[in-house]
């Protein structure tokens, strides 16, 4: 999730006041500029003392802009530039798409392929989040097809803020089933639960939501998956029972089910209280389930491994990939290389680059990484002294995939105004780079 004021409570606001008038102080006086964004780096492709990506332009004005206090000018920049209509493209040496924002600010979007070769996409939409109004909302795209589909309603409830929605598909009755987080409007994360909706058609239309799970501050983010001998379901969730900000409360757990959905089991990941939350869990060719984690200290991705099957996990330790209090995603390839989309930076008020990364060696080291943004245009602009736009953005909290046909799929938030997809295969990440914090020692 992403801080918004109308998501948490009376001491929460205060806070966020303080912090909001602190960062407009230092855009106001700036701190003088050191060696115009240079930055000594160390083993392994991590800066020393660098919290920001290298830019020419003010860091403050980098972290307004995350916070998502916009510089008009360059907002009308990126509406003229981006064409939201759901129309496939080539950019950047892959297909590239930016979805119809029918109903307002977009976010949190999830992947999936159907049986039938369709791509489905959901996400949430409607405001600012946290506010009343805010639903789930799906779109799909049809094999051969060039456009994505007009997005239509999933789930709404009155009253109340539908957020991050995860979708799986279940072979025994063919229905695609939408988990997603609702908190009451205004109230804070910590008055969220967890619902389901099912559809029997792809996603095309969908059935009336009901309460899977009641206890406060339950969240959901990333992908449900299948337990060792394919019997239970496995699904990664946090808590956030004191809201957004109180961190020293939250935890992540997998939930699990041997009935289909009826029944739930509940194993807590221990070590992470206080700091991982949204794992994102893939299984290794040896059978060990690995998980990596937000942090809520916005320093590093955090793992944790499981060799029972996600019952128990081991104590959470950093990885050499940057986290900036953000989502992540990773996907095991058919091939056992993993990939893993994140935001490339640290510290709490950027969300730029987001970056994808292949590792060949189950996420022991991360030998290819490429920027999803900014594209190669806006990184050769960057590099001639130019402005680059898309820096004043957020791009975040994707979702990946790998079809049947070999093919990436990528979707993430395009600067809260919609989601963009791409399709791109593992040579394009090979072929790439990154401007962000961490690059692959050479």
């Amino acid at each position: 999730m992403y801080f918004d004021y109308f998501t948490v409570g009376s001491k929460q606001k205060v806070a966020f006041l303080l912090i909001t008038t602190t960062l407009a102080a230092a855009w106001l006086y700036p701190f003088p500029s050191t060696q115009s964004g240079t930055t000594n780096r160390v083993a392994g492709g991590t800066p020393a003392n660098h919290r920001y990506p290298q830019t020419s332009q003010n860091p403050h004005a980098v972290l307004l802009a995350s916070a998502r206090l916009h510089n008009a000018s360059a907002d009308k920049h990126l509406h003229r530039r981006a064409r939201m209509d759901g129309l496939l493209r080539k950019v950047d040496d892959r297909l590239d798409a930016i979805m119809r924002p029918l109903y307002g600010p977009s976010h949190a979007s999830n992947l999936l392929e159907l049986p039938d070769g369709r791509l489905l996409l959901v996400w949430f939409t409607g405001g600012n989040e946290g506010e009343e109004g805010i639903r789930i909302v799906s779109s799909y795209l049809e094999p051969g097809s060039t456009q994505w589909t007009k997005p239509t309603s999933a789930s709404f409830a009155e009253g109340r803020s539908n957020q991050n929605p995860v979708i799986f598909y279940h072979e025994p009755d063919k229905t695609v089933r939408l988990l997603h987080t609702s908190q009451v409007a205004y109230e804070g994360q910590g008055t969220a639960d967890v619902r389901i909706v099912e559809s029997n058609d792809g996603g095309a239309t969908w059935g009336a939501p009901k309460v899977l799970f009641t206890e406060n501050g339950a969240f959901v983010k990333n992908q449900l998956i299948q337990s060792k001998d394919g019997s239970e379901w496995l699904l990664p969730m946090y808590y956030t029972p004191d809201g957004f900000l109180g961190h020293e409360t939250q935890y992540s757990v997998i939930k699990r089910s041997a009935d289909g959905g009826r029944t739930w089991q509940e194993h807590v990941m221990q070590g992470t209280h206080g700091n991982c939350v949204q794992p994102t869990v893939v299984r290794l060719a040896s059978g060990t389930l690995r998980a990596w984690f937000r942090s809520r200290a916005a320093d590093y991705i955090y793992v944790s491994d499981s060799e029972d099957d996600g019952r128990t996990w081991s104590p959470p330790r950093k990885t050499a990939l940057p986290n900036n209090n953000s989502g992540i995603q990773a996907c095991r390839l058919s091939n056992g290389g993993i990939v893993m989309v994140f935001n490339n930076v640290q510290g709490p008020f950027s969300r730029y680059p987001l970056t994808v990364a292949l590792s060949l060696d189950d996420g022991a080291s991360w030998p290819y990484l490429r920027d999803l943004e900014p594209t190669k245009d806006a990184a050769a602009r960057r590099a001639a002294g130019q402005v680059d736009l898309s820096a004043m953005g957020e791009f975040s909290y994707p979702s990946v995939i790998q079809t049947r046909d070999g093919g990436i799929h990528v979707s993430y938030t395009y600067n809260r105004e919609s989601i963009r997809y791409a399709k791109i295969t593992e040579d394009w990440i090979r072929d790439g780079h990154t401007v962000g914090l961490f690059r692959a020692p050479k």
